[in-house]
């Protein structure tokens, strides 16, 4: 693979998948992200197994290709990167990052060790036309329950559910409950 892209662009999409890549998971491949050619564009991608996250990026590509490499290391080389473009290419089994006069080499492993993406079913999955007020204010009503308990991980989100054509938040902390229903709109 080799590649160019913005360092601004790469930044702010390693950003948003680091996160999911975390360095306590059993597997030591998913303490990586990926990175592959998709036509004309860089894919990025993380997954712990449970949720995965997909950016795509904008790139001049010489050679196709993909590879991971570890979330933490390479977000944080890049977003100390002066602005301008980025050249990646791998080498067997190694990342090289060039930006101006500053280059760094970072061990990755083989793509075909990472697990499969999922994918979105467009013919099954659920779209809903939301107006964006009355979604923002649905989150915000509910995640005022929303518990800061780590020990109790299952209650630090909010739920999201269909039902008979309607969306619903809900959210506790095991003593408040806050739950919205939102109306699809098409």
């Amino acid at each position: 693979m080799k590649v160019s892209v913005t360092q601004e662009k790469l930044a702010k999409a390693l950003n948003l998948i680091k996160d999911i890549a975390s360095s306590r998971n059993e597997l030591p491949i998913l303490n990586n992200i990926l990175l592959r050619t998709d036509g004309g564009r860089l894919l990025i991608a993380g997954t712990n197994l449970e949720i995965a996250s997909t950016q795509y990026i904008g790139a001049k590509i010489e050679d196709h290709g993909s590879i991971t490499i570890p979330a933490r290391l390479v977000s944080e080389f890049i977003t100390n990167l002066p602005s301008g473009p980025v050249e990646l290419e791998t080498k067997n089994e190694h990342l090289h990052i060039t930006s101006g006069k500053f280059s760094s080499v970072i061990n990755g492993v083989v793509a075909d060790e990472y697990p499969e993406l999922p994918t979105i079913d467009e013919k099954t999955a659920m779209q809903y036309e939301i107006d964006v007020e009355d979604l923002k204010k649905a989150i915000v009503q509910t995640k005022l329950a929303v518990s800061s308990d780590v020990t109790r991980a299952v209650l630090t989100g909010v739920y999201w559910h269909n039902y008979e054509g309607s969306l619903y938040l809900a959210a506790t902390d095991g003593y408040r409950l806050a739950e919205k229903r939102l109306k699809k709109v098409r």
